[in-house]
């Protein structure tokens, strides 16, 4: 083990001895920088950092977009190509588009990955799929769970619970829409009672959902 332990002080001497060569040293831009660096940086970068370099400049941007995957702040699965291109007009990111079966989502939740920060589902799919794409990224703020979620009354008690459970890992969740109009009548009284009793987020009633949103947002 001895060896183990100078092997680890020399490469922090060297370590140390690198960072003094760059103390005080200028910035160069990245745009500045030979085309062979450009695109031997953008390949090295973690993919958690992608979506955030691409809004650095059109040049970053330009050079993000050449390497291979999607890397954006949001996530959309929606349920067909109308869908599709109105997200991508609307928003302006890449999306994946999913027909509404439920194997495709299966599909979604083994492919997905990142630190998305926002999350939109549409089509057939089991509120199962949605907490596993809800809990992928532990940076998400906003959630839009669109109708075709399939949740039946006995299985409210665990979707909720698994709710609450995601709303206490999630420091920077804002709010969670559900567009449950199709849902069994006592849903939007059972989702208010049981978020309301375990946390410290609100739930609203809307036209079409429940919104379950942090009181200091909102008032």
């Amino acid at each position: 083990m001895a060896h183990v332990y100078e092997a680890v002080l020399v490469t922090l001497d060297a370590i140390d001895v690198l960072l003094e060569k760059f103390q005080g040293a200028q910035t160069i831009p990245f745009k500045n920088l030979p085309y062979e660096f450009q695109n031997r940086l953008i390949q090295l970068f973690p993919p958690s950092e992608i979506a955030a370099f691409k809004l650095a400049g059109y040049t970053a941007l330009k050079y993000a977009n050449k390497r291979p995957g999607i890397f954006s702040t949001g996530l959309y699965v929606v349920k067909n190509n109308n869908d599709y291109n109105f997200v991508q007009r609307t928003v302006g990111m890449k999306q994946r588009n999913a027909p509404p079966t439920l194997e495709k989502f299966d599909h979604a939740v083994e492919i997905v990955s990142g630190d998305y920060r926002y999350l939109g589902l549409e089509g057939k799919y089991t509120w199962k799929q949605a907490i596993h794409l809800m809990n992928v990224s532990k940076r998400m703020k906003h959630i839009y769970l669109f109708r075709g979620m399939q949740l039946g009354q006995l299985d409210f008690t665990d979707f909720c619970a698994a709710i609450v459970n995601w709303l206490g890992q999630q420091k920077d969740a804002i709010w969670i829409f559900i567009e449950c109009h199709y849902f069994h009548l006592s849903f939007e009284d059972f989702v208010k009672q049981y978020v309301e009793s375990r946390t410290s987020f609100r739930v609203g009633v809307t036209d079409n959902g429940v919104v379950i949103y942090q009181k200091c947002y909102f008032g």
